[in-house]
């Protein structure tokens, strides 16, 4: 079997308009940007498109229904259905050279990423006529920032995929008829051009992420645990529970579930014995992946509420009775606290999908907003328990692969790349006895005498022990929800004590400082860790000043053409606005001096046209000579109120060279005129 890469490529030969529905102060739509503000083409749009495009090109050819299904699923599959995705997992499609260099534009502090959309941007509006009075609506001027195809040579993404002879024939006839996209194509807006390139053929082994046993991941002897880095490819869903309906939010981590999840989906035979000692028996624990690899900050660290600058309190070991304080909360590293980027994206559905667009009076379909944790976010975990099992999950998982995670994964959400690598730094074997903190590195899921979830003092002091006596405590609780993707449901919701929840304890016997208590340990949950008053007290330095983390870039070699174009265009940006505020500030001392005399607008607006004329005719407008018994300028009264406010010679001199400064300098004085 041999898998090919190929390349999909889309090139705009219009203004085009794919929106997230975000608007601001002066745009009612504008084209997608990722976080750098480079513009994307939405990978749930294109895949969206491209099954309508392939439907149509079916029913032109006359196939059967039964056909016409069996071809759709195939590539698409069916929705809802876990176990058939089909073949096509479409990533967001980027600018040409983009994608190799994402880390490199992300560091790059040159341009602001409102610098590099306006690149990109055309300002377009748009009104509705009245059939009757053939006059513009009222309020139906609207103002959309299109992506500028000129700007634009095309956007690409590669797929990798096992195509038969007609299964490829049958894609590539499917972008070709594929010709409108976004918003208003029904109005000159959205066209494009999609073809096939193939970039590359291998045999199944040789594919890279292929999930198989390998002699090279060899276990060290001194190997006692497996670390997890996730670094996401393309923005990523993690759902959580949320009120609101229309919206999915994202967690702020990668739960040991879902890590627990990803590889047993990605096993390659789910019926051996390796599967079920790895995945079933709960001979491993799969720990909870935190960004950057930070813990979660014990609740009991608050800040002082009214203070002008950053005042931290343990509030378990007491605080004044007249301060008022808020918990911290999030995830804490070496270099500070850790922000998890975020962002959200307009989505919307429908079953109808013949008019290949929503239709007035859609009796199905919605809308919904997708909360997705940004590209290039690092989180890292780890795997623990029997080592032999260790050493088997390494020599098919080992090393950097990719893989699916989330929701949407199959298009625009969840291509994550996994690096597993063994540890072989020394185990903390240190015991502590005394009073401590115990604080929560993941939920804490305990059950009562009645084998029911009760996330409260009497149940965590059950699973303690009498060598622990719990005093005093700050504690949140949050719903903890599986999904079992077998049977396509919830799998139920369990109340637990969320990550952080922080409990003062006396230890009357030695205990080890880290350890697991209460259920679900296999999934990650359960993790403590005992801390001192000291330990907590460290973390006040810790959140100084926000530190970057040192990352080396690689520059390229060569940065791509648009790049450089953006460059130059803000370049020329900043020189325009520079010659706009020195000519805004000369035309306001010109007023303030001339004061109830200054330049009439009917002079200001004959100005304003002849900065407008090509060189030889600037340079006849201000001829001193007198040919044909024509008057020079500077003898007519236009040219005598230049003389009286000192701005002919200026004129004369550098109205050809300096023809940007003069007509910002004319506007100004139009403007402040017209006030």
């Amino acid at each position: 079997m041999t898998i090919s890469t190929y390349q999909i490529r889309v090139e705009p030969q219009s203004y085009l308009l794919c929106s997230n529905a975000e608007t601001t102060s002066t745009l009612d739509s504008q084209f997608v940007f990722d976080q750098n503000g480079f513009p994307y083409f939405p990978g749930k749009t294109f895949k969206g498109l491209l099954k309508e495009s392939m439907i149509e090109v079916l029913e032109m050819e006359g196939k059967a229904e039964d056909e016409i299904v069996e071809s759709i699923c195939d590539f698409f599959g069916v929705e809802g259905d876990h176990f058939n995705h089909g073949k096509l997992e479409i990533s967001n499609l980027h600018l040409e050279g983009y994608e190799d260099q994402h880390s490199y534009f992300r560091s790059a502090n040159r341009l602001t990423k409102y610098q590099v959309q306006q690149y990109f941007l055309s300002r377009v509006q748009q009104t509705a006529i009245d059939s009757d009075t053939e006059i513009a609506k009222d309020t139906s001027l609207r103002t959309y920032g299109v992506l500028n195809h000129e700007k634009v040579e095309a956007f690409v993404t590669l797929l990798e995929l096992e195509l038969n002879e007609f299964q490829k024939a049958l894609l590539e006839r499917a972008l070709a008829n594929l010709r409108r996209a976004g918003t208003r194509r029904n109005r000159g807006f959205g066209q494009i051009k999609c073809t096939l390139r193939t970039v590359s053929t291998k045999s199944e082994n040789q594919t890279e992420g292929n999930i198989r046993q390998s002699t090279n991941n060899v276990w060290p002897a001194d190997g006692h645990a497996l670390s997890v880095k996730i670094i996401l490819r393309e923005p990523t869903v993690l759902g959580t529970q949320n009120a609101d309906t229309n919206t999915v939010f994202s967690q702020d981590y990668v739960s040991g579930s879902q890590v627990l999840g990803m590889l047993a989906w990605a096993y390659p035979d789910k019926s051996s014995d390796d599967f079920k000692a790895l995945f079933l028996k709960n001979a491993l624990s799969f720990g909870p992946c935190y960004p950057e690899g930070a813990e979660p900050l014990p609740a009991s660290f608050h800040q002082e509420k009214y203070a002008a600058t950053a005042i931290y309190h343990n509030i378990l070991a007491g605080t004044s009775e007249n301060t008022v304080t808020k918990g911290v909360g999030g995830f804490v590293g070496k270099s500070g606290k850790v922000k998890v980027e975020k962002h959200f994206n307009f989505h919307s559905s429908r079953t109808e999908r013949s008019a290949g667009r929503s239709v007035k009076d859609q009796a199905t379909g919605g809308i919904f907003y997708y909360e997705s944790l940004a590209k290039g976010t690092v989180f890292v975990g780890e795997i623990t328990g029997d080592t032999a099992c260790l050493e088997k999950l390494y020599a098919y998982f080992g090393g950097a692969k990719q893989y699916r995670l989330g929701k949407s994964k199959s298009s625009q959400y969840g291509n994550v790349e996994v690096e597993i690598t063994p540890i072989t730094k020394p185990v903390n074997v240190d015991t502590i006895e005394g009073e401590y903190y115990l604080v929560a590195q993941s939920p804490l899921v305990l059950y009562n005498d009645a084998g029911y979830p009760s996330p409260t003092k009497d149940a965590l002091q059950k699973a303690l022990g009498s060598k622990v006596i719990i005093e005093v405590a700050t504690a949140r609780v949050v719903p903890i929800e599986q999904y079992n993707s077998k049977w396509l449901a919830k799998a139920g919701k369990v109340m637990a004590f969320e990550e952080g929840s922080t409990f003062k304890v006396k230890v009357s016997a030695p205990l080890p400082k880290e350890m697991t208590i209460g259920e679900w340990t296999h999934k990650g949950f359960g993790k403590v860790r005992f801390l001192t008053s000291k330990d907590i007290d460290d973390y006040k330095e810790v959140l100084g000043e926000r530190k970057e983390a040192d990352t080396e870039v690689s520059n390229p070699e060569e940065e791509p053409a648009f790049l450089k174009q953006i460059i130059e265009q803000n370049k020329q940006e900043e020189q325009k606005q520079a010659i706009q505020t020195e000519a805004y500030n000369d035309a306001q001392k010109l007023n303030q001096r001339l004061g109830h005399k200054r330049l009439s607008n009917s002079l200001i607006s004959r100005m304003q046209a002849v900065l407008t004329l090509n060189d030889s005719d600037i340079t006849a407008f201000f001829d001193e000579s007198t040919q044909a018994g024509r008057k020079p300028l500077k003898d007519k009264p236009a040219g005598k109120a230049l003389i009286d406010a000192h701005l002919y010679d200026d004129l004369k001199n550098t109205a050809i060279n300096k023809r940007a400064y003069w007509t910002a300098f004319f506007d100004y004085l139009r403007k402040a005129n017209n006030q």
